[in-house]
């Protein structure tokens, strides 16, 4: 434990409504909501009992994908994999239309929920009136960052999507660029995995916090390693996001038809849950509204159905802020 709080002392902070519509018969919103699943790419929670990550160290990394061949360290030959993928996508030109928004605007909302983690720690360091030990503030927003979001993110992730992507992407007849896919996904998966481990951190400490048999020093002192470990994890999303909309969106609206993408998004709908999905909804739909991005926000229009759009403040009063709402600044 010890060794455990002397690690997480190291880590580095990185900084960085529409009226509800009449209702309608059950049946037909039944029907809209899977047309919209099957538009979006949502992800439904799981339990901690059945999430898991692939690890991979920086051995296995470098060797798996044979990233030591030719001797170079790990960062020039993932930097060199970046720059063939680049080259290939100027050569193509334009792309094709990417379907998958869902998982992207699920990424965008998790770095979001981290972000207002973070923030929420911060606000009880300087205002500890704020905090009171039963209502256990921290423990219950982690619970929904990394237990509900991150982990549903991630089960859509190492179930589906990564491995349809291996297979669309890094098993082609260019021998080079399908390395460079091969590699650049091995990065990203690595990248994911220390995600997990920020996230185990995150609820260690905010565990921590809620304990009434710890002297003030203590708890503040998890509440600060909550506020760090939410930048980092803020920080890491941000740039595997980055990675992906740079190489791996362009790659698959260039390289996997419209057709497959869609067909993919109907694998995703047979594992998700309504009611997660309509949790997911709201929180993608803030995270786009965040951006106040014109073209993010008619991308958003342009792929979900009116009558969920029209559902989004109802489910979030009744079924999003009684989880998320702690997460919010007061006003």
């Amino acid at each position: 434990r010890n060794e455990k709080l002397h690690s997480l002392n190291t880590l580095e902070t990185a900084t960085m409504p529409s009226k509800t519509q009449p209702t309608m018969p059950s049946q037909r919103i039944r029907l809209v909501l899977v047309w919209c699943l099957f538009l979006l790419s949502l992800s439904s929670a799981v339990s901690p009992s059945s999430f898991g990550v692939v690890a991979l160290n920086n051995d296995a990394l470098s060797c798996s994908s044979g990233i030591c061949r030719g001797g170079g360290d790990i960062e020039s030959v993932i930097s060199s994999s970046t720059e063939t993928i680049a080259k290939f996508l100027e050569s193509v030109g334009l792309p094709g239309k990417f379907h998958i928004q869902g998982w992207r605007w699920h990424t965008m909302s998790f770095q979001r929920d981290c972000g207002r983690l973070e923030k929420l720690a911060l606000r009880l360091l300087r205002n500890s009136d704020d905090y009171h030990v039963g209502e256990k503030l921290l423990e219950k927003a982690s619970d929904y960052v990394i237990d509900f979001n991150m982990k549903g993110l991630h089960r859509i992730e190492n179930d589906l999507f990564f491995p349809w992507l291996r297979k669309r992407l890094a098993q082609g007849t260019d021998e080079n660029l399908s390395e460079a896919f091969s590699i650049l996904i091995d990065k990203l998966d690595d990248d994911r995995q220390k995600i997990v481990q920020l996230g185990i951190a995150v609820k260690d400490q905010a565990k921590i916090t809620s304990k009434s048999d710890i002297s003030e020093s203590k708890r503040f002192d998890a509440i600060s390693r909550v506020a760090q470990l939410s930048a980092s994890l803020t920080s890491k999303t941000r740039s595997v996001l980055e990675l992906e909309e740079n190489f791996l969106i362009p790659a698959v609206a260039s390289l996997v038809s419209e057709s497959d993408q869609k067909s993919f998004n109907n694998r995703v709908v047979r594992k998700l849950g309504i009611l997660e999905s309509r949790l997911h909804l709201v929180g993608m739909y803030d995270a786009v509204q965040e951006l106040e991005d014109k073209t993010e926000r008619e991308l958003f229009k342009e792929a979900i159905p009116y009558i969920p759009r029209a559902m989004i403040p109802r489910w979030r009063r009744n079924l999003y802020d009684p989880q998320a709402s702690v997460l919010d600044e007061p006003e």
